[in-house]
Formats: structure tokens, sequence, C-alpha cells
């Protein structure tokens, strides 16, 4: 005993004094990397670096006695949640040691050691994402190599669950994601069914998301990996039915999240919405192979099984209708892809008088022709469109219902309104729908009949049906589709001119105005529907507005390049019987009395002056802004002068012998 008892002490400071060598390597390796490389990549060197050391100790037998002896010392340093110098350095070592073979079967037969190095998720507190990464490339050679498939199914069942508490670490979710198999070209991907199915693990997972909703990383993770499983599990019926089983506790919160949308952070519900986007495409995939094994094993017999997350959808159809009309940004994006999956792919009877019930199809509509939405928006909403436009003959009341909303009018208005066309940045998915509509109007008599019957759509679908190929690609020539829709601009352009009076209200679109956060708007994300028929651009008045100017007033109000903000924006000049408004400042020089080519610095007050970002080393012209006529523009001789003056030593006799008395103001003795 007191031999064992020597030789334990002895491998003690055999250990540290290995531990110790190697971790100095690793620190001289970095400094050498440092001064010799400009850049280096440090990962990957170390890594590399770690995979010599661990050939250099599997190579000696003495020194692979000592680790196997202390496999339990080892595991306390990387566990420990101690601090002390070096730690993470030595954790790092002690990682590449525990994942060599023979250390990782020293810890397989010793049920002590495998179960002591589990023990690092069950800790309640937050864990360092440093030391987790080192658990986790230990824990990733031990699963892959050494224990068995249902080794956390069988014996160590309540792993899972420890495990799901701490998906907060990067570290962690992608170990969970690396064990259940959701890679669907990794070499576990088989075990996917068995971890769902017939293990703990669904339930974990329900239970950790309804704890952390409103933790948006946590949250972020957990979607995540739900969204892997949704769409790498199997849609055959024997499957679909077991998972729909196992997904329903997780559907039930997801739409508890959505209903919760005014008390949880806006990426919160983002995310249940993208997790609902996922689930819903599970069910049409599913229901295609039910109807499909069905028709086959007895024709003409309908599928037993019901699309169980459609059911649900519609259940809380109200909620995700609130969002449509009353969000934007993410939440309006994810919203409208789960929108587009049931407009696209349910046929279904009962599905279709819901659809009707709550105007799905109106929604979306407005959606699409609406300032809220974006490019990605519209994206999401013109696939789902195309979709059932290209559909067979199950998708015909579907495309009525279309038809039925204000799309045949939409899309002209927007065409005579060129400027909110452009603000919208919609004209490639008009082209898009409108190609669409009339590739559908080819092929269905029913729409056909629809689209021809409207009277903006006669002359376009007369040239469409009589033009070649060359001239059918008329979408984004808006001055074509005007004409070809026959409407006066003037007359569309007069009415959004007099629909947006307030010119308060009409100079940008909250969806794109500046400094508006996600965070700040998260708090209040619905506003008024009817917004935005009330919020116009200036520069769409503008352009029908007609300054009118007398011509014998012409030379004196003519404006300058300096003063105009660009060129679509006029200025107001004097009018005959006013006097014109003096905007010189109390220190600026006096106009047309100096008319040497040295640039003067206009002076003006700190609240007139404009904050510019930085710039760097990169010379600038100087910004000034004029308070009284809020004006922007670049002084005029800043390109070609130095705002400065000339350089010392190249001035001119008679400017170098000027006195400041001659300069008439202290301030341009100072500044000159």
């Amino acid at each position: 005993l007191h031999h064992a008892a020597t030789m334990g002490e002895s491998s003690d400071v055999l250990l540290g004094k290995l531990l110790q060598h190697y971790v100095d390597d690793m620190n001289a390796f970095q400094t050498d990397l440092v001064e010799e490389d400009d850049y280096f990549n440090r990962e990957e060197q170390c890594i590399d670096r770690l995979e010599s050391i661990k050939a250099t100790i599997a190579g000696d037998e003495e020194e692979i006695a000592i680790c196997v002896d202390r496999a339990h010392t080892l595991i306390e340093f990387l566990l420990t949640d101690e601090d002390f110098p070096e730690k993470f350095h030595i954790g790092m070592v002690t990682a590449a040691i525990l994942s060599l073979d023979p250390l990782m079967e020293a810890v397989v037969h010793n049920e002590s050691l495998c179960d002591y190095l589990l023990s690092y998720v069950r800790s309640e507190h937050m864990l360092n994402e440093v030391q987790t990464s080192h658990w986790v490339r230990v824990m990733v050679e031990l699963v892959a190599r050494h224990l068995p498939p249902k080794y956390f199914v069988d014996t160590k069942p309540t792993f899972l669950r420890e495990l799901s508490r701490h998906l907060y670490s990067p570290s962690i979710h992608n170990f969970l994601s690396f064990l259940i198999g959701t890679d669907p070209e990794s070499d576990r991907a088989q075990l996917l069914n068995l971890y769902v199915v017939d293990s703990a693990m669904m339930s974990a997972l329900a239970e950790a998301m309804q704890l952390h909703a409103a933790d948006e990383i946590f949250l972020g993770n957990l979607c995540s990996i739900l969204s892997s499983i949704t769409g790498a599990f199997s849609s055959l019926p024997s499957f679909a039915s077991r998972f729909r089983t196992g997904m329903a506790d997780i559907a039930h919160i997801t739409f508890e999240i959505i209903e919760r949308r005014a008390s949880l952070p806006a990426h919160c519900i983002a995310l249940a919405l993208g997790l609902l986007s996922d689930l819903l495409k599970y069910d049409v995939r599913a229901c295609k192979y039910e109807q499909l094994c069905s028709s086959r094993a007895t024709p003409g017999k309908a599928p037993k099984g019901a699309p169980a997350f459609f059911t649900s959808f519609f259940e809380h159809i109200e909620s995700v209708v609130a969002i449509l009309k009353g969000t934007r940004g993410l939440i309006l994006f994810r919203a409208c892809e789960a929108i587009g999956v049931v407009l696209s792919n349910c046929p279904m009877s009962h599905c279709l008088a819901e659809v009707e019930q709550f105007g799905l199809m109106q929604v979306s509509m407005s959606v699409m022709f609406s300032y809220r939405a974006n490019e990605f928006v519209r994206h999401a909403l013109l696939d789902a469109y195309k979709a059932l436009l290209r559909g067979g003959v199950q998708f015909a009341h579907l495309r009525e219902m279309l038809l039925s909303t204000t799309i045949l009018t939409d899309i002209p208005t927007l065409y005579h309104n060129k400027p909110q066309m452009t603000r919208m940045r919609a004209l490639g998915h008009m082209a898009d729908l409108v190609a669409e509509l009339l590739s559908t109007v080819s092929s269905d008599g029913q729409v056909k009949q629809i689209v021809s019957s409207h009277p903006t759509w006669t002359k376009l679908v007369g040239f469409h049906s009589g033009g070649t190929k060359e001239e059918l690609c008329c979408g984004l020539d808006v001055e074509h589709m005007v004409g070809l829709f026959g409407a006066s601009p003037k007359d569309c352009r007069d009415a959004s001119v007099s629909s947006s009076a307030s010119p308060v209200r009409c100079f940008m679109s909250p969806a794109r105005s500046p400094g508006m956060s996600m965070s700040k708007s998260s708090s209040s994300q619905e506003f008024q529907s009817d917004e935005d028929e009330d919020i116009r651009l200036v520069t769409e008045q503008l352009e029908v507005v007609e300054i009118e100017v007398d011509p014998l007033a012409a030379d004196r109000i003519a404006a300058s390049n300096a003063d105009r903000v660009h060129e679509r924006t006029p200025i107001r000049g004097a009018r005959p019987g006013r006097p014109q408004l003096k905007l010189e400042k109390e220190n600026s020089p006096p106009v047309g009395e100096d008319k040497s080519d040295t640039p003067k610095k206009m002076v003006v007050d700190a609240s007139s002056v404009r904050v510019t970002s930085n710039f760097g080393d990169t010379p600038q012209p100087k910004m000034i802004k004029v308070s009284a006529r809020s004006r922007t523009f670049y002084s005029r001789n800043a390109k070609t002068k130095s705002p400065f003056g000339n350089r010392p030593g190249k001035l001119s006799e008679e400017e170098g012998s000027m006195s400041p008395e001659e300069t008439g103001s202290p301030v341009a003795k100072k500044l000159f």
C-alpha cells in the first residue's frame, strides 16, 4: 500500500510536469508565430500543434501510462470551476490528451470516470464557453468512436435533459446536433428517428423551450435544432404519425409564443414563426407521401391522416393575421413564409374554407403592395402566388380567390405611380407576377376569362396573345406597361397626391425610417394598418407640382448647384411683392465684395454645423447646414481650394502684407 501511495504521489508530480511542459510548448509556439508571421490562423495552427503533441504522447509508453493512471486528475483539470493562471491553456492540452484512444478506453471501461466526465452539464449555473468547447471536443471523440449508439437512450436517459438546459452555448448546440444526427450526410443520421421517437429528448426540448421563451440566444439555438430535425426526419406515413405525436408539445409551445407577441422580444416571435413554417412544410410533405401510399395500396381511397400542424395553425389564425396587418421587418417576413406555405400547399376542402373565411389571400395581397414589405417579404409571397398559379385543377379555387382580390387593380396602379414603384423596389417582383399571370391566362380558360374581362388588362392580354417572344418581356419597361394598361399616369399621380395631404407624415415610410432598430420597435410591434395609405414621399408630390415663376424675376431667383440638395428638390424663390428672406449670418463675410480666388471659411453657429461620420484620413469637403433654409451643401471652392486658405510660403506679396486691421473682422484675423 505504501508503495502504491508512493507511486500515486509520483504520478501526480510527473503529470503536473508533463502538462506544464506541453503548456509551455504551446505558449512558445504561439509566440514564435506572432513574431515570425504578420498574419496567421491561430485556431488552425494550434490544432495542428495539438495533433503533434498527441502523437508525441502516444509514442511514449511512459507518458501514456502516467496519463492513464491519473485519468481522473485529467478530467478534474478539464471540469474545474476554479480560476488559476493558464487554466484554459491547461484545459486545451488536457482535452487533447483525453482524446487519445488509451484514455478513451480507460474512461469507457470505468463507470465512475465516465459518470464524472458527463457530470459537467449537471451544473445549473451558466457554463464557460471556452471550457465547454474543450469538454465538447472530448465528448465528440467519445461518442463517435467508443460509446454504443443507444448509450444515451438506454443507459443515460437523463443526460439529454441535462444537455438541453445549456443550449445557450454554441458548443453544446453543435454537440447535440452531432449526437442526434441532424446532418443527413453524417454517419449518425440513421439515429435521428431513434432519438426523436424512442427517447425523452423531445420532451426535454419542449420543457427548455417553455422555460427560455424570452431568451433570444437560447431560443435561436433550440429552434435551429428543431428545424434541422423537422427537415431531416422521414416523411413516410409510418414515421409521420409518430413524429407528429412527438412534436405535439413543441407545436403547442410555438403557438403560445406567437400568442404572447406583445410581451416577448420581436426576435423570439420571428424564431417561432420560422419554426412554424418548417412544421407546415413537413405536414405538406407527409400528406403527399400519405396520398401516394394510400393510392397505391387501395386506389380511390382517401388518406385517413389529417395535417395536424395545419389544423393547429388555423386554430391560431387570428394571431397570424394580426401579425400580418400590424408588423414589419423579420416578423413580417417569417409570417409571410408561413402564409405562403398555407396558400400554395392546401387545396384540401377544409383548409380552403379557412383561407376564404379569414381572407388570407386579400391580407397577403395588402402586404404585397404596402410600404411595410421589403424585397424578402415580396419574394416569399411571390413564390406562393407562382405555386398556386402553376398548380393543377386542385388549385382552381385558390386561383379564383387570388383573382378576386385587388391584384388586377393594384398592379396597374403601382406601374402608373413610378416614384412609388422606385421607392418600394418592387419592379422585378411586379414583372414576375405579371409574366406569371399572363402565362396562366394562356393555359387556363377560367383565369383568361377573369383577366380579360377587367378593362385595364384587356389591351395587355391582347398584346401578349399576339406578340413575339422578345416583345412579351415587357414587365420591366414601365412606360410600355403604362401604355398597355391604358390609364393616364397623371390621373393616377393626382389621386396619390390627394390621398396624402399631410407633409409631416409623408416624408419617409416607417418601414425604412433611419435610426429605428428592432430593439426600439419590439415593444410596439403593431400599428394601424391604414397608415400605408397615408404615407407617401415628398418627391411624389413635388414631381407633379409646377412652380410658376415670373419671367422677369427668373434671373433674380435662379438657384445655383450649391443651393440644391439634389436636382429633384426645387428651391422656393422670392415672390413679387414680398420681401426676400435674408440668409446671411452675423459673422458671414459680405457677399460680392471680395472677388479673389482665396476661399473664405463661412462661420456659423454651433447648432448649424452638421455632424458627419468619420471618414478616416481622407480629406473631405466641408459640409455646412444653413438653419434658415434647411439646405445642406458643399462649399463652392472646397474641391479646388483648401478650406484653410493657401499654404504658408505660397502667399502673394499683397496677401502677405495685409494687416489684421484690413480684414475688418477679429474672426478673420484668427482664421487666416
